[in-house]
C-alpha cells in the first residue's frame, strides 16, 4: 500500500509518503488529501481542515509602577485565562522587580493562546540631601542638592528658605529647624523624601578686658574666654596684645562651631607729658622760695604733704605728684639750693673790762660785702668807748650784703664790767665755775655737799639749760654752745645767787 499526501494552503513537513504527514497551515487552514493505492486499486480521501484561535487580551493597571505600587494583571478572551508565576487573574500584587509575566487563555477545544506583559517598576528619584548640617546665627547656607531637570522639588516648612521649590536654597533659619525634601520625577512620578536637620549655633560674645586709659608706656588687653581664634584690628592673632597708643581696637573670634563674634574697646591716652615745678632754683640760706606746679591737673601732692600746686620753701628736695581727670599720675622734683653761705666773725672779745679805751668793731666774712651796717646796741657805730658804756651785757650786730643779695646778720653778746688791774673773778659763796672763759666744757664746784639746782641764761636772760647737782662736782659740756656771754644761777636751801 502506498500513500501520497497533498494539501492546499498549507505546506506538508517532511516525507508525504508516509500513512501520517505534519503539515504547518500557515494561511490559516485548507483541504488535505491522501491518495491511497493497494494492489493496483487506488482511492482518493479528502478532509478540509479549520483552526480554533482563542483571542487573548491582557491589561494591567497602573500602567507606570514607582517601588512600593502594587500592579492589577487582567488576561481576557477564551473560556479561561491563567499566569504563570502564581498569579491570580485580576487580583492585586505587589511586584519586587521589573519582570514579563505570561498569559494563557484556552477555548473550547482547548486550543491556546499565550501572551506576556512587561511589569517595569520605575526607580524612585534620588533624594539624599546629606548629613545634618549647623550654621551660626545670622548666616545662611545652601541645603539639598544638585539640580536635575527631570525632577520637581518641595520643601517643607517653607520658612527661611530662598525658594521651596528648588532642589538646593537658600536657608537662613534664625532657630533649629527640620526640613522635608519631596523629589518627584516627572515623567514617572515616582517619588522620593529626605530630612535635614539645622541647627543654628549662638555666635561668641567675646568682652575685652583691660584698662581704657593708657598712663604710662603701654596696657594690656585680653579676651575673657578661650576662643580657636583671634584676629584684632592690630593684625595680631593671640589672647592678649598689648597696646600704646590711643585708638578703637577691634576684635573678631571664631568658636569650635566656627561661628564669630566681634567686640571693640576704646583706649584713650592719659599721659601726663607737660608737668612742671618753677620757681627759683637758688636762694639766700636765709630765705625761702615759691615753688609752683602748672594748673590743670584734678590732684596735687608735694612731699611735704601740702595738696595745693604752690609751696613756700627753703632750701631741699621737693617733688609733686599729680593727676589728671582721666586718673593718670606723674610727679616731678625740684630742688632748691642755697647760695654760699657768708660766715661773718665778729673780732671782739667776749669779756671787756670798762676803761679809758675805744674799742673798734671789726669783722670778717667768708664772701665779699657789697654793702655792711655795724649796730651796737641797735645804734650804727663802728667802735665805742668802754667807759661811756654801761655795765653788763650789750650787743653787736653785723649785717653783710654779699655778691648774691643775700643778707647774712652775725649778733654778738659782749660783757662789760668793772675790773681793776688784771682779771678780776666774780666769787659766790654758793658755787665756784672754771675755766672762765671756757670753750668745750666747764665744771661747777658746790661750796656745800648739798644738792642744787644750776640754771643757765643766754645774754637776752632765756633759759637755755637747767641741770640738777646731787654732788659737789659736776663737769659740764658746753661744746654745743654759741659764742657769747652766760649767765649761771644757782639755787641751793632757798638760796640763789648767779
Amino acid at each position: 500500500m502506498t500513500y501520497a499526501w497533498s494539501c492546499s494552503n498549507g505546506f506538508i513537513i517532511g516525507s508525504n509518503t508516509a500513512d501520517s504527514v505534519k503539515v504547518d497551515w500557515a494561511n490559516g487552514g485548507g483541504v488535505l488529501q491522501c491518495a491511497i493505492s493497494i494492489n493496483g486499486c487506488s482511492n482518493v480521501i479528502s478532509k478540509n481542515v479549520g483552526f480554533s484561535s482563542p483571542s487573548l487580551s491582557l491589561n494591567m493597571t497602573p500602567l507606570i509602577l514607582c517601588p512600593g505600587d502594587s500592579v492589577t494583571l487582567t488576561a481576557a478572551g477564551g473560556s479561561s485565562q491563567s499566569w504563570n508565576k502564581g498569579l491570580i487573574n485580576g487580583q492585586r500584587f505587589l511586584p519586587t522587580t521589573s519582570q514579563f509575566y505570561t498569559a494563557t487563555s484556552l477555548d473550547s477545544l482547548s486550543c491556546k493562546k499565550i501572551d506576556s506583559i512587561l511589569v517595569t517598576i520605575n526607580p524612585n528619584p534620588i533624594a539624599a540631601i546629606g548629613p545634618d548640617l549647623s550654621v551660626c546665627a545670622g548666616s545662611s547656607l545652601v541645603i539639598g542638592l544638585t539640580n536635575n531637570i527631570g525632577y520637581k522639588y518641595k520643601w517643607t516648612p517653607a520658612l527661611y528658605l530662598s525658594n521651596d521649590s528648588i532642589s538646593n536654597p537658600f536657608c537662613s533659619t534664625p532657630v533649629n529647624q527640620t526640613y522635608v525634601l519631596l523629589v518627584t520625577n516627572k515623567s514617572t512620578l515616582c517619588k522620593a523624601s529626605d530630612t535635614i536637620n539645622i541647627r543654628v549655633n549662638a555666635n561668641p560674645s567675646p568682652q575685652i578686658i583691660g584698662g581704657t586709659v593708657i598712663c604710662k608706656d603701654t596696657i594690656h588687653l585680653n579676651v575673657d574666654s578661650v576662643f580657636e581664634a583671634y584676629n584684632w584690628s592690630t593684625n595680631d592673632t593671640v589672647r592678649s596684645i598689648i597696646v600704646n597708643a590711643a585708638n578703637t581696637y577691634g576684635l573678631t573670634v571664631t568658636d569650635k562651631n566656627g561661628c564669630s563674634g566681634a567686640a571693640s574697646k576704646n583706649v584713650v591716652n592719659g599721659r601726663i607729658t607737660n608737668l612742671n615745678i618753677l620757681g627759683k632754683d637758688t636762694i639766700c640760706s636765709s630765705d625761702s622760695t615759691i615753688l609752683t606746679a602748672n594748673a590743670g591737673f584734678s590732684t596735687y601732692l608735694w612731699n611735704t604733704g601740702s595738696t595745693s600746686n604752690s609751696i613756700y620753701k627753703s632750701k631741699g628736695l621737693y617733688t609733686c605728684e599729680v593727676s589728671n581727670a582721666l586718673g593718670c599720675k606723674a610727679s616731678d622734683s625740684f630742688e632748691v639750693f642755697n647760695y654760699p653761705f657768708n660766715n661773718i666773725q665778729i673780732k671782739v672779745g667776749d669779756t671787756l673790762c670798762r676803761r679809758d679805751s675805744i674799742v673798734i668793731i671789726n669783722y670778717s666774712s667768708s664772701l665779699a660785702c657789697n654793702s655792711s651796717t655795724v649796730l651796737f646796741d641797735g645804734i650804727a657805730k663802728s667802735s665805742f668807748s668802754l667807759k661811756n658804756e654801761s655795765k653788763g651785757i650789750h650787743a653787736i650786730r653785723v649785717s653783710c650784703n654779699d655778691k648774691y643779695s643775700c643778707k647774712t646778720e652775725k649778733i654778738k653778746s659782749i660783757y662789760l664790767k668793772d675790773c681793776s688791774v688784771g682779771i678780776s673773778k666774780f666769787k659766790s659763796n654758793l658755787f665756784a665755775v672754771y675755766p672762765n672763759p671756757a670753750k668745750d666744757f666747764i665744771q661747777l664746784k658746790l661750796i656745800s655737799n648739798e644738792p642744787a639746782a644750776i640754771i643757765i641764761r643766754d645774754a637776752e636772760g632765756r633759759a637755755i639749760q637747767k641741770v640738777q647737782v646731787n654732788a659737789n662736782f659736776l663737769k659740764l659740756d658746753i661744746s654745743t654752745w654759741s659764742n657769747g656771754i652766760y649767765m649761771m644761777e644757782c639755787i641751793q636751801n632757798n638760796k640763789s645767787e648767779k
